[in-house]
């Protein structure tokens, strides 16, 4: 345990009086319907469900965490994106163009910035929009017409990746497009066999990417591949020789946890887990399950409020 910041009136030794508390590093949020509404839930590393949000008044979508374990989710029902803290309380973050769009993913980079790749279902338009920490959001990208943006990703230089799918059904071009700070775009992988829906990226930079592999009618199959630097692809985990009811269609979201285990959902409702050789074990099963998940990353942290005669001081703990 390491001490990040400190701050204090007077030097001398503090009692503490109590403690906000912190995300524990490796938990899952996902959101998931309770029979009423779509709320979200928080596992932990051994699956134990807990329910985190229940509001009759929101229905979540996407989800994702910054750096500090805040969870930031949209709500459908009134397609918003909302913050909410530690003990599940949410506000308004930012509010959506258009009540038209939706989000298909968010992603933060470095700076705590949050970027989310929107669809717009009455101009069938795709875009990025970047919200800095008060909600205030702008265009980073617009997708070419006809170009649907499924998945974004930060690598650790500061590139944001995202997964495209465009055309007619039949005839689809899928890529995997590389953007700098600026939003200039090279295109690192371009296919019309495999549909990358999710994107995540490990511990070591390798970026992973989970979807659908067109193999042909009944043989199409969900496929997680592995990119290296210059855009050449490897399999992952594929499941073109499982069958049905265990057989994976399309993997719709990918994430890693702090200990470098993948995660990935797929249509059937279900949560994997994924070792370093691609074998996989299930961590969700449920038909509440509605595919959407994040990862509270590292670190952790808690907030300590400490006070003893004359003095009052402020700890952040990162673990």
């Amino acid at each position: 345990m390491k001490i990040a910041h400190c701050f204090q009136l007077l030097c001398v030794s503090a009692v503490i009086l109590f403690f906000t508390p912190a995300a524990n590093c490796g938990d899952i949020y996902t959101s998931e319907w309770d029979g009423y509404h779509i709320g979200i839930f928080k596992y932990d590393a051994s699956g134990n469900r807990s329910t985190f949000v229940s509001q009759i008044s929101s229905d979540f979508g996407t989800l994702e965490c910054d750096k500090n374990g805040t969870l930031f989710a949209w709500d459908t029902h009134d397609n918003q994106i909302k913050k909410i803290d530690l003990l599940g309380q949410s506000s308004i973050f930012a509010s959506l163009p258009s009540q038209n769009a939706s989000v298909d993913d968010m992603s933060f980079d470095q700076n705590s910035n949050l970027y989310t790749a929107n669809y717009d279902f009455a101009t069938s338009t795709s875009s990025i929009l970047k919200y800095n920490s008060a909600g205030v959001g702008a265009v980073f990208v617009n997708a070419t017409p006809g170009t649907r943006i499924y998945s974004i990703a930060f690598d650790s230089s500061g590139n944001l990746f995202a997964a495209t799918a465009s055309g007619e059904w039949g005839s689809m071009q899928f890529s995997i497009t590389k953007y700098n700070s600026l939003g200039e775009g090279t295109l690192l992988e371009s296919s019309t066999t495999f549909s990358p829906s999710a994107l995540a990226f490990a511990q070591d930079g390798t970026l992973f990417a989970g979807g659908l592999a067109l193999s042909g009618g009944y043989t199409d199959h969900g496929e997680i591949m592995e990119f290296d630097s210059s855009g050449g692809m490897a399999i992952f985990s594929s499941d073109i020789n499982v069958n049905s009811p265990s057989k994976v269609l399309v993997y719709t979201s990918l994430a890693f946890d702090s200990t470098g285990t993948l995660y990935a959902s797929d249509t059937n409702t279900r949560l994997y887990k994924f070792d370093s050789l691609g074998n996989r074990t299930t961590f969700i099963d449920s038909d509440s399950y509605n595919g959407e998940f994040t990862v509270i990353p590292e670190p952790s942290s808690i907030l300590l409020l400490g006070m003893s005669v004359g003095v009052i001081g402020i700890w952040k703990f990162l673990f």
